[in-house]
């Protein structure tokens, strides 16, 4: 995107603003460090030539001792500036398998989902030393061209807000170089000097030595991720004649057997469009794209095979390849309903008028609504639930939904399940 340049101004950021999908509002999230503090300082400036509506956001890890001045400069910065800042404290909870800095951004980046509207943008510091990293990194786990395009230069999240990064054409000592004679101070953070973490490590110590011996390397790797990116566009035109026929349009999956039919190299490009485009963007390294084809492609209906990454589970059933929230929302409660009583639960995006609850189940005088749960008395108890469980079978509720499914009793008798197609209602024999 864009040209790159050894200098920073807001006549540069303007005009990689202009490269990138429109949006109604930029939020920046700010850590206080160079980057996204000269991102801030700019986009100020720019704002009675972009006047765009401007917010920050910054995200209080507490995992640092300075973690609070770090706040505090923040919100002086933003202060002085007259631009809204919402600070978000966090407790960093890693997953199995996860480290801390995995945690940490998974985190981050849900915050930026929850608190952004679709049709605003977030907009990220990383710069083009960023970019360089990562691409080499990438290169040394092994990825594909997914991975050696580097970040892009703008995505859609979950919430289909947008994620901005204008500054890839930027490099680190330009940002700085700037503040300076803006006379705008910026926080350090220690743990970046860490050489435990690898990104440090390439940074301090890797990246010198090729530097001192391939001038200008930095602009080799960036032009060869863009020529990467650019061979994938080509790449995603044709294999959108392959996916139409494999992405199960009713289900929101792939249909197995048609993907299975595919050449290697065909499905693997089906795969990772799947992955990046549909929901959450799941980008896998090639040798963890080999292990979804050997576990889960061959597997039955029945497996419980599944394979986690990044807050995302891929599972099969019925056929078909899913791409699920790794850890589903907390299960909602039991609710006792009076006859003629609304019942809403915003958590599932259900609101069920008293009235048609009336017609649907007219001989129950009070209803419950429960689900299923672990230990949940009313279904534990219930010498039908084998009959249940086959209801939820005929009516193809996946697994992982059943949780979810509103079940309707009373008096301790099951009357079925709410939607998909019919709620099944038990009658007594006369």
């Amino acid at each position: 995107m864009g040209r790159n340049s050894l200098n920073f101004d807001e006549t540069l950021l303007l005009e990689q603003l202009r490269e990138l999908p429109h949006v109604t509002a930029h939020v920046i999230a700010l850590s206080g460090g160079a980057d996204s503090v000269s991102l801030l300082v700019a986009l100020h400036q720019l704002q009675h030539q972009w006047p765009i509506p401007l917010r920050a956001i910054h995200v209080n890890h507490q995992l640092q001792p300075e973690a609070g001045q770090w706040e505090a400069h923040c919100a002086a910065l933003c202060e002085q500036l007259s631009i809204p800042l919402q600070v978000q404290r966090i407790r960093v909870q890693q997953q199995p398998g996860e480290s801390l800095e995995m945690a940490a951004r998974r985190q981050r980046y849900a915050i930026f989902d929850q608190q952004l509207n679709s049709n605003e943008g977030i907009v990220l510091g990383h710069h083009r030393d960023d970019q360089v990293e990562t691409v080499l990194l990438n290169l040394f786990n092994g990825a594909g061209p997914g991975g050696l395009a580097g970040m892009p230069a703008w995505r859609r999240l979950a919430s289909g807000a947008l994620l901005l990064r204008p500054l890839l054409a930027v490099p680190r000592t330009a940002l700085r170089a700037y503040l300076r004679a803006q006379a705008v101070a910026w926080v350090e953070d220690p743990s970046n000097q860490a050489a435990r973490f690898d990104r440090n490590y390439l940074r301090h110590s890797v990246l010198p030595l090729i530097q001192a011996r391939w001038q200008g390397v930095e602009q080799c790797i960036t032009r060869a991720a863009q020529i990467q990116k650019q061979y994938l566009q080509l790449g995603q035109d044709e294999i959108q004649r392959y996916y139409r026929d494999v992405y199960d349009f009713n289900c929101a999956a792939l249909h197995l057997a048609r993907l299975n039919a595919l050449p290697t190299a065909i499905r693997r490009l089906c795969l990772r469009h799947w992955l990046l485009h549909t929901g959450k963007a799941l980008n896998l390294q090639e040798k963890q794209l080999e292990a979804v084809e050997r576990d889960l492609l061959p597997a039955g209906t029945d497996t419980q095979a599944r394979f986690c990454k990044d807050g995302i589970c891929l599972r099969v059933y019925q056929g078909h390849l899913y791409k699920l929230p790794e850890h589903p929302p907390a299960q909602p409660q039991t609710y006792h309903l009076q006859p003629g009583e609304d019942l809403h639960l915003p958590a599932l995006g259900l609101f069920i008028e008293g009235r048609v609850l009336r017609q649907q189940f007219p001989e129950a005088d009070t209803l419950t609504v429960t689900f299923r749960t672990e230990n949940n008395p009313l279904i534990r108890d219930d010498p039908g639930k084998l009959r249940i469980k086959k209801r939820f079978q005929a009516s193809r509720i996946e697994p992982w939904k059943r949780r979810q499914v509103p079940m309707f009793y009373s008096q301790g008798r099951f009357l079925g399940v709410w939607g998909y197609g019919n709620t099944g209602t038990e009658r007594k024999k006369h």
